[in-house]
């Protein structure tokens, strides 16, 4: 389970909640197939201050090493964590990140 904490007067957090009822903070980490590696990858690129491009990008960068296949606008989806709440982003809007 992966718990995200925002507060619009602080700051954003990501926890991940493990079995044995443990939390883990995140500034960087990935689930799922290939997590270990992912995990890896977006540690060794994160870094404080980064633009929602370039984090947008490092993000696909990292799936697109770890996924079987081509990635495309209609095999994965992006949402984007504001103040307001989440954003899911658009097919279009996809499609437009990941030509880059």
């Amino acid at each position: 389970m992966v718990i995200i904490y925002y507060s619009f007067i602080f700051f954003t957090k990501i926890y991940q909640w493990k079995i044995i009822k443990i939390f883990l903070e995140l500034k960087a980490g990935a689930i799922g197939k290939n997590r270990v590696k992912a995990t890896q990858n977006l540690e060794k690129r994160y870094k404080d201050g980064l633009s929602l491009d370039d984090g947008l990008s490092i993000v696909i960068s990292t799936m697109r090493e770890g996924y079987d296949g081509e990635l495309n606008e209609n095999n994965i989806e992006l949402a984007i964590l504001k103040s307001s709440g989440f954003e899911l982003l658009t097919p279009e809007q996809i499609r437009n990140y990941l030509k880059d």
